[in-house]
C-alpha cells in the first residue's frame, strides 16, 4: 500500500466519515485485490458503523497477514466489546493470541504500525505510542511512523508536547519535501495551533500541486479560508472540489456556511443544507455524530430563521434515530425548540435528560432558561443559586450569568444586577474569544453567536433612545454593545441582526453615513427588515430630512402591513409630520399609538414568535421607548398649546412609572413643561433633585444650566452647573461639555485652557483638535491657532481630514492660498478609503481647494477641483440608499446640485454659456428647489436675451414660494429689457414696500432708472423709505450707499464721496462703495478721458496740473489698499487708471503693460481694452487706441462691463467727431444712450455734432437733455445751450440759461458778452419772417 492511500485513510478515520472509509477502501481494493491493510480498514469501518459480524467475519480472514499480526486482535476485541452480548471467551482467546504475537521476534515494523494507527484511533495514545516507537526501532526511516508519532504529540494536553510535534514533520519535509503524510501533519498542526495560517496555505498549495487527486487537501484549504474568514476563496476552493468530487459533503457545507456568514443569504444555505443531508443519507448513513458537528454551528448562526432551524432539526433527529440513547443530541433539539420560542416542548426534553443524567451541567442550563420563560421564577433561581455555587469549582458559564441577569430583571426589575450580570457574561466570552485569534467552529459553538445577540437585545433594553450630543460621553452600555457586535461580526460578517444592531449603535453614537451604510446592507440581505426600515427612518429624521424618513416608513409599510400594529412605526411617523409643522396630524398618529394592543399590553402575542422570523416580529418595547412615547405626545401638546391635556398626560406617566430608573427622565420632561407654563422655579427646583448618582444626571444638570442662561441670564450659575457636573464626574467627555460652555457665554480664553487638558488626556482625539483651533481662531489668535493645527498635525500625521480642512480653510482666510493648497493636496493624497464619511470629507476638500483657486483667480483649476468634488459626491450618493438616490431633497443630492451650480457660476464668469447652461439643469434635476440654480440660470437666459426662458425660470421660483425677492427684481430687470418700464417699476416698488430696507432692490432700482432716463422719479422712493424708516435709516450702510449712488448718477461727485465714505467700512456694501470712490476719484466730472473733440471741457478737467494729478493718483491708490483683494484684477485695472490719472509718460506706460498683461490672459476683456485705449490717446496715438476700441464695438454688450462699454464708445465717437466722421459718431453715441438714456456725455456730443451741421434748433434739444442730467451743474453745458439758444433765436431760452449760469458762476468767461448781452440786444429789434 502505498502512503497516498494510507494517508487518506487516516484523513477518514480522523474525521470519523466511517462510510466514506469504508467506500474508499472498497473502491481502491478493485486495483488492489486482496490488500491485507485496506481490508482491515474496511472491516474497521464497518465496526463503527455498527455491522459488527460482518466485521467479525472480514477480520477473522486477515489474522495470519504480518502486518496485521498485533492490529487484526485488538480490532476483533473491540469488535466483540462492541456486541450487544459479549463473547468473553472469544476475547480471552484474542487477547491470548495478541500476547503470543507481540512476543515474537520476527515481527515486522508495519504489523507495529498498523496496531499503533489502531490504537490512536480508538483513542489510546499511550499504546500508540508504545507501538509506534517500536515500529520506529526496528525500521528508523519509516516516515509514516513518525507522522502518526507527530499526531499523538499534537493530542497531547501539554503544549510543550504539542510544539515537538512540529519537529517530527519538518523532519521529515526536510528530506523529502513532497511526503503527503508529513505535509498534512504540519497542515494539521498549524490549524491545530491557529498559528502561521500564511504557511499553512501554503503547505495546502503544495499538497493540491504535488497531489492534484488528493481530495483531502482541498477540503482543509477550504476550511482554513474560512478560519481566516475569507469567504470568497473558501467558496471557490469548496467548487473546485465539487468538480474533483460533485458528492463531497465538506464543500457543500463549506458552501452554506458561507452563504449563511458571508451574504447571510438563508434561502440559499437552506437549500444547500438539504441537499447536504441528502447526501448524508446516501454517503454517511448511520453517521450520527457527523449531523450533529454539522448542525452545531448552523444552529448557533442561523439568525432564529425558521428555515435554517428547520432542517437543522432533520439533521438532529437523524442522529438521535441513529443513537437514541445519546443525550447530547436531545439536548441540542431542545435548544433548537429555544430558539423557536418553543420553551414548553424544550422543558420537557431537558426534564426527560436529567431524569436520566441529573448532573448533566448544560441540561441544567437548558432547564434554567425555559423555566424562566415560562414564568416559573422560583424554581428558576433556585438551581440559578446552587449553579452560582456550583461554578467556583467549574468554569464559569457565560449562559448562568446572562440566565441570572433574565431573571433578576423578569422577577425584580432590578435594572444595576441585570446589567452586572450581563458585564460578567460579556466577560467571559471575551476571555474566550481572546484564547483564539481566528474563527473556528468550535469557536463559534462555544461564544454562541445566538446567545450574545441575546446579550445585545437585553442591554438595548437600558439603552438611550436617542443618539447622544455633541461633547457627551458616550453610555457605557453602548461600548459594551460594540464590544459584542464586533466579535460577532468578525465570526459572521453577513448576520443581518448584528448589522442592524451595529446599524442602531452608530445612529447612537451620531455616527449617521456608518449607520445608513449598514442599514442599507441589512435591507439588501432582507428587504422586508421591519426593523432596519424604521432604523432608517429614525436615522433620517435625525438628519433633518422628514421626506426620506416618510419615504422609509411607506416602503416599510409596502413590505410587512404588520407594522401598523408597531409602535414605533406611528411614533415615528408623528416625528415626520411635527418636522413638517403639521402638528394636529403628529397628534392624531400618537394617539393612535395609545389603542394599539401592543402598546398597552407590550407582549408578542405568541403566535408571533412560534410562526414568525424576527425580522418580521413585532418587538417588544423597551422602558425608554414607552416613555418615548408619551414624552413626544407631551410635547406635541405643548407645541398646540394644549397645556392642561399635555399636564394630564404627565401625571399619567409619573404615576405609571413611578420607582422605575427612568423616572427622572419624566422629571425633566415635566421641568420642560414647567418652562412651557413659566413656571421657573418649579422647574429649577424639580432638575435639582436629581442626585450625581443618578443616570439622568448629567443631562438634568445640563438643562437646568440652560434655564439659568436663557431665562435668568445668569451666566456665572450656568457655568457653575457645569463644573458642579465635573466634579461628579471628572472625565474627558464632561470636560469638553464645560469647556462648550464656557464658549457659549464668551469665554474662550477659560474654554481653551480646558479643551487642553482634555487633550493632553486624550490625544488621539481629533474633534478636542478641532474645538481647541476654532475656539483660538474666535479670540482671534489665528497665529497660535495655526501653530496649534500643525502642531497636532506633526504628532498624529494620520489625523482626520476634518483638523486638515480647518486648518486650510484658516490659511485661506489669512489669504496664505500657496500653504491651504499644499495641505489640501496632501490631505487628498493620503486618503483612499472608499467609506461614506471620509468621501463626503474629499468633498468638501476639493470645494476648498475650488474656493483658493477662485480667490487665486485660476478658473480653470477651479472647475477642475469641483468636477472631482462632483464625481466623489456621485461615489458618496453611490453608497446610499436606491431611495436616497432617486430623491433630490436628500442632503446629498443638494451638495451635489450645489456643486454643479459652482461649476456652472465659473463657466459663466468664463463666457461659456453652453457648459453653464449644461451645469445648471443638471443642479436643478439633482434638486428641483435649489433656488440659487434656477436664479443664476435666469441670469444666464437673460444675458443671453432668452427672456422668455428667463421670465419662465422666475416665475417658477415665485410659485415655489423661493427666492421671492431676487426673482422679483430679476423679473423687473426683465420687463425692462422688454421695454414694460411700468411693470418693472411696479415690482420694485411691491419689493419696497414690503422690505424698505431692501436695498439691493433699492441699488438695483436707481440703475434702471439711470439707464431709462427717469432719475427724477428717485425722489418719491426715497421718500417713501425715509418715512417708513425714520430715524433708523442714518445707521444702514445700505442707504447712504444708495444715496451716494444717486448722488454719482446725478453728476454730483462731491456728496457721493460723502454718502460713500459712510458705507465704505461695511462688510455688505463696502467693495461696491470702494469701487464707486476710486471712480470718482479718476473721473470726477464723467470726462472722456483721452478725448479730444468737444472744445470746453470742465474746468476740471482742463486745469488740472501736475500736483493735482498726483494728488488724485495717490488718494485713489490708497482706496485701492483698501479693498479686499487689490491684488485681483479689478483692483490691478483702478491702479492701471491711477497711473494714467498722473499723465505723465512713465506712469502712463505702466498703465499700458498692467493693461497688456491682463489681456494676454483675457483677451476680450474689455474694461483692459478700455484702458489700453484711454492709455494709447494719452500718449498721442489715436489710431492704436481706434484700433482697440473698434474690438470692444464688435463685442456683445453686458451688463457687467457697462460702464466700460458705454466709455469706449464715447472714445471712440470723440475720435470719429475729431475726425469729422459725424454719422460713425452719431451711431455709437445712439447706442450708449439706447443702453443709458442718462449718459450726459453722449447728449452733449449728439449736441456738439448738431451744432457743428449748423443744426441749432436740434443741437439745443440735445444740450438741453444734458443739462438737465447734470441737473445745471456744468457751466459749459449751460453755455452751449445758452449759446444754440440764442442760434436759434430762442432769445428768452438763452437769457434764462444765462443767469441760471451766471448766478452759480458769476465770473463765467464770455458768457455775459457773448450771449446774454447779445440775446437782450436782439429782443429789441423785430425778427424777419
Amino acid at each position: 500500500m502505498n502512503n497516498e492511500d494510507l494517508t487518506q485513510i487516516h484523513y477518514y478515520a480522523s474525521k470519523k466519515l466511517y462510510h466514506s472509509l469504508y467506500l474508499f477502501c472498497s473502491s481502491t481494493l478493485r486495483k488492489k485485490i486482496g490488500d491485507p491493510v485496506l481490508l482491515f480498514w474496511k472491516a474497521y469501518a464497518l465496526i463503527k458503523e455498527n455491522k459488527i459480524t460482518e466485521a467479525i467475519e472480514e477480520l477473522q480472514q486477515l489474522q495470519e497477514k504480518r502486518e496485521l499480526l498485533l492490529a487484526c486482535p485488538l480490532a476483533l476485541i473491540y469488535a466483540h466489546e462492541k456486541c450487544k452480548i459479549i463473547d468473553r471467551e472469544a476475547i480471552e482467546e484474542l487477547q491470548a493470541k495478541f500476547t503470543i504475537a507481540a512476543n515474537l521476534q520476527n515481527i515486522v515494523d508495519r504489523a507495529y504500525l498498523q496496531a499503533a494507527l489502531f490504537y490512536y484511533h480508538t483513542g489510546d495514545m499511550n499504546e500508540a505510542t508504545a507501538n509506534i516507537k517500536r515500529a520506529l526501532s526496528i525500521n528508523a526511516n519509516c516516515t509514516f511512523a513518525t507522522v502518526l508519532l507527530g499526531y499523538v504529540e499534537l493530542n497531547s494536553n501539554h503544549e510543550h508536547i504539542r510544539k515537538n510535534s512540529q519537529s517530527r514533520f519538518d523532519s521529515i519535509l526536510n528530506n523529502n519535501p513532497k511526503n503527503i503524510e508529513a505535509l498534512m501533519g504540519r497542515l494539521n498542526y498549524l490549524r491545530t495551533n491557529h498559528i502561521q495560517y500564511n504557511i499553512a496555505l501554503d503547505t495546502s498549495s503544495e499538497l493540491i500541486v504535488y497531489y492534484p487527486s488528493f481530495l483531502p487537501a482541498y477540503i482543509e484549504r477550504s476550511y482554513l479560508y474560512i478560519e481566516l474568514s475569507q469567504w470568497d476563496q473558501a467558496n471557490k476552493s469548496a467548487r473546485v472540489c465539487l468538480d474533483i468530487d460533485p458528492n463531497n459533503l465538506d464543500s457543500y457545507y463549506t458552501i452554506a456556511l458561507t452563504h449563511l456568514c458571508k451574504d447571510g443569504n438563508y434561502n440559499d444555505a437552506v437549500s444547500i443544507l438539504t441537499k447536504l443531508f441528502e447526501l448524508i443519507k446516501t454517503i454517511e448513513p448511520n453517521n450520527a455524530e457527523l449531523t450533529y458537528n454539522y448542525a452545531r454551528p448552523i444552529i448557533r448562526i442561523s439568525g432564529r430563521k425558521r428555515s435554517v432551524l428547520n432542517v437543522c432539526e432533520e439533521y438532529i433527529d437523524f442522529s438521535i434515530e441513529k443513537e437514541p440513547e445519546n443525550n447530547e443530541y436531545k439536548l441540542e433539539k431542545a435548544y433548537i425548540d429555544q430558539l423557536k420560542y418553543n420553551y414548553q416542548e424544550a422543558l420537557n426534553i431537558y426534564k426527560s435528560v436529567l431524569s436520566i443524567d441529573s448532573q448533566n451541567i448544560h441540561a441544567v442550563k437548558g432547564f434554567i432558561r425555559c423555566l424562566i420563560m415560562v414564568g416559573n421564577y422560583n424554581e428558576a433561581e433556585e438551581h440559578l443559586e446552587f449553579l452560582i455555587e456550583l461554578q467556583s469549582s467549574l468554569k464559569k458559564s457565560a449562559e448562568i450569568h446572562y440566565y441570572y441577569s433574565l431573571l433578576v430583571w423578569l422577577k425584580y426589575h432590578n435594572m444595576a444586577k441585570r446589567i452586572n450580570f450581563l458585564n460578567e457574561a460579556v466577560d467571559i466570552l471575551l476571555e474566550i474569544s481572546k484564547c483564539s485569534p481566528i474563527r473556528t467552529m468550535e469557536l463559534n459553538v462555544k461564544l454562541n453567536p445566538e446567545l450574545m445577540l441575546e446579550m445585545v437585545e437585553s442591554y438595548f433594553e437600558h439603552c438611550p433612545t436617542e443618539p447622544k450630543r455633541e461633547g457627551e460621553m458616550i453610555n457605557p452600555i453602548i461600548k459594551r454593545i460594540h464590544e459584542l457586535l464586533v466579535l460577532i461580526c468578525k465570526m459572521i460578517p453577513g448576520s443581518m441582526d448584528a448589522l442592524y444592531y451595529m446599524a442602531k449603535v452608530n445612529y447612537l453614537v451620531g455616527d449617521n453615513e456608518m449607520a445608513k451604510q449598514l442599514v442599507t446592507e441589512c435591507l439588501n440581505i432582507e428587504p422586508s427588515f421591519v426593523d432596519a426600515h424604521l432604523l432608517m427612518a429614525q436615522i433620517y429624521i435625525e438628519d433633518k430630512s422628514s421626506y426620506m424618513a416618510l419615504q422609509s416608513l411607506d416602503k416599510c409599510l409596502s413590505y410587512n402591513f404588520k407594522v401598523r400594529q408597531n409602535p414605533i412605526y406611528y411614533l415615528l411617523r408623528a416625528k415626520c409630520e411635527k418636522a413638517d409643522g403639521h402638528l394636529e396630524e403628529a397628534l392624531n398618529t400618537l394617539n393612535e399609538i395609545m389603542n394599539l394592543p401592543s402598546f398597552k399590553n407590550n407582549n408578542i402575542p405568541n403566535e408571533d414568535k412560534v410562526n414568525n422570523d424576527s425580522s418580521e416580529m413585532t418587538r417588544k418595547l423597551s422602558l425608554r421607548e414607552r416613555i418615548g412615547i408619551y414624552l413626544e405626545l407631551i410635547d406635541t401638546h405643548c407645541k398646540l398649546h394644549n397645556l392642561l391635556d399635555a399636564a394630564r398626560i404627565m401625571q399619567e406617566a409619573i404615576c405609571m412609572f413611578k420607582g422605575t430608573e427612568e423616572e427622572d427622565q419624566l422629571s425633566i420632561a415635566n421641568a420642560n413643561l414647567c418652562l412651557e407654563r413659566n413656571e421657573i422655579p418649579k422647574a429649577i427646583e424639580l432638575l435639582s433633585k436629581i442626585t450625581p448618582e443618578k443616570y439622568y444626571y448629567i443631562e438634568a444638570k445640563c438643562k437646568l444650566a440652560d434655564i439659568y442662561l436663557k431665562y435668568k441670564n445668569n451666566k456665572k450659575a450656568y457655568a457653575l452647573c457645569y463644573q458642579e457636573i465635573l466634579e461628579n464626574n471628572p472625565t474627558t467627555e464632561v470636560k469638553v461639555l464645560l469647556a462648550d460652555a464656557y464658549m457659549n457665554i464668551q469665554e474662550p480664553e477659560k474654554a481653551i485652557k480646558i479643551y487642553e487638558d482634555a487633550f493632553d488626556a486624550n490625544p488621539e482625539e481629533n474633534s478636542l483638535a478641532l474645538k481647541i483651533g476654532q475656539a483660538l481662531v474666535k479670540t482671534h489668535n489665528y497665529n497660535k491657532a495655526i501653530d496649534y493645527y500643525e502642531a497636532a498635525l506633526e504628532l498624529n500625521s494620520s489625523i482626520s481630514i476634518s483638523l486638515k480642512y480647518e486648518l486650510a480653510e484658516l490659511y485661506m482666510k489669512l489669504s496664505k492660498f500657496d500653504e491651504s493648497e499644499k495641505l489640501i493636496k496632501s490631505a487628498l493624497t493620503n486618503h483612499h478609503n472608499e467609506e461614506p464619511a471620509v468621501l463626503s470629507e474629499i468633498v468638501k476638500l476639493y470645494q476648498l481647494l475650488s474656493k483658493i483657486y477662485q480667490k487665486s483667480e485660476k478658473n480653470k483649476e477651479s472647475i477642475n477641483a469641483l468636477l472631482k468634488a462632483r464625481e466623489y459626491q456621485l461615489r458618496v450618493i453611490a453608497k446610499e440608499p436606491t431611495i436616497t438616490q432617486q430623491a433630490d431633497t436628500s442632503p446629498s443630492q443638494k451638495l451635489l446640485s450645489n456643486i454643479c451650480k459652482d461649476i456652472a457660476d465659473i463657466y459663466t464668469i468664463d463666457n461659456n454659456f453652453d457648459k453653464a447652461l449644461l451645469f445648471y439643469n443638471e443642479a436643478i434635476e439633482r434638486c428641483s428647489t435649489n433656488h440659487k440654480a434656477i436664479l443664476a440660470l435666469a441670469k444666464l437666459y437673460v444675458k443671453e436675451n432668452d427672456l422668455l426662458q428667463a421670465q419662465t425660470q422666475c416665475s417658477l421660483l415665485l410659485k415655489l414660494e423661493l427666492a421671492i425677492d431676487e426673482a422679483t427684481m430679476l423679473l423687473a430687470d426683465i420687463m425692462f429689457r422688454k421695454n414694460s418700464y411700468s411693470s418693472a417699476i411696479f415690482h420694485f416698488k411691491y419689493l419696497l414696500e414690503k422690505n424698505p430696507t431692501h436695498y439691493v432692490a433699492f441699488a438695483k432700482l436707481l440703475h434702471m432708472m439711470r439707464r431709462c432716463g427717469k432719475l427724477d422719479e428717485a425722489d418719491s422712493f426715497f421718500e417713501m423709505i425715509g418715512n417708513k424708516m425714520s430715524s433708523k435709516i442714518e445707521m444702514d450702510a445700505g442707504w447712504h450707499y444708495c444715496k451716494g449712488l444717486f448722488h454719482r448718477f446725478t453728476y454730483n461727485p462731491n456728496e457721493a464721496l460723502k454718502e460713500f465714505g459712510y458705507a465704505r467700512k461695511d462688510a455688505e456694501w463696502g467693495e461696491k462703495a470702494l469701487y464707486n470712490m476710486i471712480e470718482i476719484f479718476l473721473n470726477p466730472d464723467e470726462d472722456t478721458i483721452g478725448g479730444e473733440a468737444l472744445e470746453n471741457k470742465s474746468s476740471t478737467s482742463d486745469e488740472r496740473g501736475t500736483n493735482t494729478d498726483l494728488i488724485v493718483f495717490y488718494s485713489a491708490d490708497k482706496i485701492i489698499k483698501a479693498l479686499p483683494n487689490p491684488d485681483s484684477i479689478k483692483g490691478q485695472i483702478y491702479y492701471a487708471h491711477a497711473l494714467l490719472a498722473t499723465k505723465q509718460k512713465k506712469q502712463i506706460e505702466e498703465g499700458l503693460n498692467i493693461f497688456m498683461e491682463i489681456l494676454k490672459e483675457k483677451k476680450e476683456y474689455v474694461p483692459a481694452l478700455y484702458g489700453l485705449a484711454t492709455a494709447y490717446m494719452l500718449l498721442k496715438q489715436p489710431p492704436r487706441a481706434r484700433n482697440q476700441l473698434k474690438r470692444v464695438t464688435k463685442l456683445e454688450w453686458t451688463e457687467e462691463f457697462s460702464n466700460e462699454f458705454e466709455k469706449c464708445w464715447l472714445l471712440l465717437a470723440d475720435l470719429y467727431i475729431k475726425g469729422g466722421k459725424f454719422d460713425l459718431a452719431t451711431d455709437l453715441l445712439k447706442k450708449v444712450l439706447s443702453y443709458n438714456k442718462s449718459c450726459f456725455r453722449a447728449w452733449e456730443y449728439m449736441g456738439f455734432i448738431m451744432e457743428k451741421e449748423a443744426s441749432y434748433v436740434d443741437a439745443a434739444y440735445h444740450y438741453e437733455n444734458a443739462w438737465k442730467l447734470v441737473r445745471e451743474s456744468n457751466p459749459a453745458i449751460g453755455f452751449k445751450l445758452a449759446f444754440n439758444y440764442m442760434k436759434a433765436n430762442k432769445f428768452v431760452d438763452a437769457i434764462i440759461i444765462c443767469n441760471k449760469v451766471l448766478k452759480a458762476w458769476p465770473e463765467y468767461p464770455k458768457i455775459q458778452n457773448e450771449i446774454l448781452d447779445h440775446a437782450r440786444y436782439s429782443l429789441k429789434i423785430p425778427i424777419p419772417k
